[in-house]
């Protein structure tokens, strides 16, 4: 164990090659761009909706379509959605990975 930790300045002096340095780069970028773009969307899509009901999952807000409207329409359909209201708001997703991480025993 404290082998390793004598190493760990050995490991960080060396040099990365240069197909590592461009998975670097290109990990970089990918990081970057959810900070933007949608990590998630979903399209429902019923007879009564005719253009479906639109939602963007993004890394620090819900954005639903028709502005604002559709989340409307999702949480006015929980009993159909298993009870479950579609809050706006990061502390659920926060309280999601917590619950699941307790559940499968590990720490994040």
């Amino acid at each position: 164990m404290f082998d390793f930790i004598d190493r760990i300045p050995k490991l960080i002096d060396r040099q990365v090659p240069g197909r590592g340095r461009l998975l670097l780069v290109v990990g970089a970028a990918l990081l970057g761009a959810s900070i933007f773009l949608p990590l998630w969307q979903i399209h429902l899509v019923a007879p009564q909706y005719q253009e479906g009901l639109d939602l963007y999952i993004h890394s620090y807000k819900l954005e639903a379509g028709n502005e604002g409207q559709d989340l409307k329409e999702i949480n006015g359909l929980r009993s159909c959605l298993a009870d479950q209201v579609i809050r706006g708001t990061i502390n659920r997703i926060i309280a999601a990975r917590t619950i699941a991480s307790d559940i499968s025993g590990r720490r994040s």
